[in-house]
């Protein structure tokens, strides 16, 4: 596994971009981590797997997320 993003939500909370390798193939995976009482980071069900070939439609959606989300910025 390779971890590619962490994304804070917290103390006890992060989301994790990781590639991983399963049953021969690569796929990314997008999951809520958190602490648990042993102290380390552990996976949760909440979370998705993307095939590497539906990541541009997968960042194209992103990018227009982002894009909306600063078109309603100028507007305040």
């Amino acid at each position: 596994m390779t971890t590619l993003a962490i994304i804070s939500k917290g103390k006890d909370e992060e989301v994790r971009v990781t590639l991983e390798q399963f049953r021969g193939r690569q796929r990314i995976d997008v999951r809520t981590w958190f602490r648990g009482e042993d102290g380390k980071m552990h996976p949760t069900k909440q979370g998705c797997f993307i095939r590497p070939r539906h990541l541009p439609e997968f960042c194209a959606g992103l990018n227009k997320a982002l894009h909306a989300l600063s078109e309603k910025r100028r507007a305040w």
